[in-house]
């Protein structure tokens, strides 16, 4: 700090009373690095224990629910019911109000 008559004169590291040493730039970097390898590591082993078999055996019991749900009434007409819950008529569900 200098002062030049009335003027007082401060350095850059005076001035903003601290230094400049990109502590914050290496805090965000850090940071930013471990997210993404948290977020890897948690999709990675998600997909590692998912097996692929579990998925076929579940899309096999939907399509057998599927197909055993659907009936047709006592007329062989196109009016569906699935599963005694809700009305099918024309591939819509029929709602009563």
């Amino acid at each position: 700090m200098e002062k030049v008559g009335n003027e007082i004169h401060l350095n850059a590291t005076e001035a903003s009373a601290g230094s400049k040493e990109g502590v914050v730039r290496w805090i965000l970097a850090i940071g930013l690095v471990l997210g993404v390898l948290a977020m890897s590591a948690i999709w990675i082993t998600g997909a590692w224990s998912h097996s692929e078999t579990s998925e076929t055996a579940r899309l096999q019991a939907d399509s057998n629910i599927s197909a055993s749900a659907t009936t047709l009434d006592e007329t062989g007409s196109d009016n569906l019911t699935m599963s005694g819950e809700h009305e099918m008529k024309d591939g819509m569900e029929v709602v009563d109000n």
